[in-house]
């Protein structure tokens, strides 16, 4: 879970079903609109005015990104890797993971 601009945002692993949500007061969510609803999402991070999230993936390399927590968009990572965090400072965002080789 994550929290930015007034916004909670929780992500899961697993599926079918929500794999995102988003809240103003952590007590009343809102379920988000994702392509990937099958992925294993495990973390999230608010960064330079949009959430983003990253997959435990090991067929293909995801992240999600989103203004509001709820309205979602694929993104392509750069490899194949089971992403297991993601986290913003000085102006950056890092990702941890295990690299897979195909």
């Amino acid at each position: 879970m994550t929290f930015g601009n007034g916004t909670f945002v929780a992500v899961a692993s697993g599926g079918p079903g929500v794999l995102a949500m988003a809240s103003a007061n952590g007590t009343s969510w809102t379920a988000g609109t994702t392509s990937q609803s099958t992925k294993e999402w495990t973390s999230a991070v608010y960064a330079n005015g949009q959430f983003v999230a990253v997959s435990d993936d090991t067929i293909n390399e995801m992240a999600m990104v989103s203004p509001d927590g709820i309205t979602w968009t694929d993104q392509t990572t750069p490899s194949i890797c089971r992403w297991t965090s993601v986290t913003y400072g000085a102006g950056g965002s890092t990702q941890d993971g295990t690299i897979q080789t195909v």
